[in-house]
């Protein structure tokens, strides 16, 4: 009886000491933020580069994939861990960046994002569906416009008007191009801006139509 006693205590002993060797594997830690990404401010057309890796990290030692949203004044993309920001029209925004383990676990951080606009040119373009146009009267509204220069090969006399800045252009107006251009606060919003045809003579100088004619703003 005592062998038998014995032999199970012995089997408890060995059974016990076996299941007291196994630890069950820790649980997989999401990734955390780590301080708080700067606050952006660039100029359209401009990029800031921030390193994500400085401001995520992850406990258990995964490598971490990274991604960022995009907003309606700038662009974002993601290399690595290197995140590349556009300013695209002024105005302020927030990013949101993100940083995922192999487990798909994540961590989040927002920053916001101010983009200054960025001086410069913007040229006024006609359309005309008629040949031989000799000038132009033209409309130009919106924010203040400086500096205005006309086109090569062209001449223009120009003065405050109703609603904005009314421009006569003489020459041979191309059938499709730039007729003037003027120093704009921000070339990244040439859509701030609108240009209509009021007046149009042909190198006849006889009255034409406005309505085969278009004005656009561009950079």
């Amino acid at each position: 009886m005592k062998r038998i006693v014995l032999a199970l205590l012995a089997v408890a002993v060995v059974v016990v000491a076996h299941s007291c060797g196994e630890t069950e594997p820790p649980a997989n830690r999401a990734p955390r933020a780590v301080g708080a990404i700067p606050a952006q401010d660039l100029g359209a057309t401009d990029t800031a580069r921030v390193d994500l890796s400085q401001y995520f990290a992850d406990d258990d030692g995964d490598q971490l994939t990274y991604s960022a949203t995009s907003g309606s004044v700038f662009i974002s993309s993601v290399s690595g861990s290197i995140l590349s920001i556009v300013g695209r029209v002024r105005g302020q925004g927030t990013l949101t960046a993100t940083a995922r383990d192999p487990d798909g676990l994540s961590a989040t951080q927002q920053a916001s994002v101010n983009v200054r606009g960025t001086p410069g040119f913007l040229r006024v373009q006609v359309r005309y569906d008629e040949e031989d146009i000799g000038a132009v009267v033209l409309l130009l509204s919106g924010p203040p416009a400086d500096s205005i220069q006309a086109a090569e090969g062209l001449t223009i006399y120009h003065a405050p008007g109703t609603g904005g800045v009314r421009a006569f252009v003489a020459g041979e107006i191309p059938e499709s191009g730039t007729v003037f251009r003027f120093w704009a606060e921000d070339v990244g919003s040439p859509r701030d801006y609108r240009g209509t045809l009021e007046q149009a003579a042909g190198t006849d100088y006889r009255q034409r139509s406005v309505e085969t004619g278009s004005v656009t703003i561009v950079r």
